[in-house]
């Protein structure tokens, strides 16, 4: 019977189900068997620096988008929720980043 567009024996979700079984019955990794690799401290620092730039940047457009609407007697442009949604998003990946400096 064809279930979602596709013929559906059911025999995927058994084959599946195995390999999932399998896989839990293989020794878990310990910590010792593990290398760590830590991306390279500078360029973190330098993606940082210019993910700030860009935040910086995005409030100055902001600031300048809400002085014009200011000047016209206009209320909140659309557009400075974006800005400042944007800039949301750039400061949480600063800080998600920082500590890998």
């Amino acid at each position: 019977m064809a279930v979602g567009g596709r013929n559906d024996t059911g025999r995927g979700h058994s084959a599946r189900l195995a390999g999932r079984l399998r896989a839990m019955d293989e020794p878990a990794e310990t910590d010792h068997d593990r290398v760590e690799i830590t991306p390279d401290p500078t360029k973190m620092a330098d993606i940082v620096a210019t993910l700030e730039t860009v935040s910086e940047q995005l409030g100055d457009a902001s600031i300048d988008l809400l002085r014009r609407a200011m000047d016209e007697g206009a209320t909140r442009p659309p557009a400075d929720k974006a800005l400042a949604s944007a800039r949301r998003a750039v400061d949480k990946a600063i800080r998600t980043l920082d500590p890998l400096q």
